[in-house]
């Protein structure tokens, strides 16, 4: 451990950063290397606004803590000089930053593809689950007006290309979901009707098997009570039939449910 003297350290705004290295290396029983590491650090996050983490205030190893705060240095940094640049600078960037992205997809393996959209699916997935309904109503909105722009400013071709990807992607929908629902199951034959005595028979004489016959005469009677029940009803005044709903929960009281009649003065009393 070596005792130095002060250090200044050019801050961004021109002003010295006055640092006591010899007082840092003593206390904290840390390298040279480290101390200016430290120094470095605690002069950038005066210089781009970050907050500095004291090693006695941080959880931290000192390797995390450190790279932890040159993150934010770096997004502080980068994003104060994108707010300088201009129109022009702007658009070379971007440019920059796509033929990079293109050149490195071109470069990459399929295995390493497959495995950087899957990360990028589930970290999407995570990021609409944790949103809220403001936040999905703007991501929506937003995509929308995109989709629009981009629409309006595609030439013929692309726009044949994008029907033909949809019209594709319909396509493929359909057959997936064709083969994901069940098989449909055989009709069953139609029921043949009681095989009856012939008419020059005797009268006197039953049907030969009359298990055969598709209803019975008792549940027919309760079929017909039944549907009679529910036709009056829904009966009005006027001879048509309407449904009744509950004023209550604004829904549609189906079948034969007991309806409970309320006065007016009741329900505007317990509205």
């Amino acid at each position: 451990i070596v005792d130095l003297a002060d250090v200044r350290l050019l801050g961004g705004n021109g002003n010295d950063t006055k640092v006591d290295m010899g007082k840092m290396v003593n206390q904290n029983e840390i390298s040279v290397a480290d101390a200016r590491k430290e120094a470095t650090i605690k002069a950038n996050c005066q210089r781009y606004g970050v907050h500095y983490i004291d090693p006695k205030d941080s959880l931290l190893d000192q390797e995390q803590r450190w790279e932890s705060v040159n993150k934010d240095i770096t997004r502080e940094r980068v994003k104060q000089n994108r707010a300088k640049q201009t129109d022009e600078e702007i658009k070379a960037r971007r440019e920059r930053n796509r033929e990079q992205t293109e050149r490195a997809r071109r470069n990459e393996s399929s295995e390493k593809r497959e495995a950087m959209l899957y990360k990028n699916k589930i970290g999407n997935q995570v990021a609409i689950a944790r949103e809220s309904q403001e936040q999905r109503k703007a991501r929506l909105h937003k995509a929308n007006i995109c989709n629009q722009k981009a629409i309006a400013n595609e030439s013929p071709t692309k726009t044949k290309q994008r029907l033909a990807s949809k019209a594709e992607s319909g396509k493929r929908s359909r057959e997936k979901k064709k083969q994901q629902s069940p098989s449909k199951k055989p009709r069953s034959p139609p029921r043949k009707s009681p095989s009856l005595k012939s008419s020059n028979e005797d009268s006197d004489e039953t049907v030969d098997n009359p298990t055969t016959l598709a209803l019975d005469k008792e549940e027919i009677k309760k079929l017909v009570k039944e549907g009679i029940a529910q036709a009056t009803q829904t009966r009005r005044e006027d001879g048509s039939h309407r449904a009744s709903v509950c004023v209550v929960c604004d829904r549609v009281i189906i079948g034969t449910e007991m309806i409970h009649w309320m006065t007016k003065e009741r329900i505007c009393v317990q509205q």
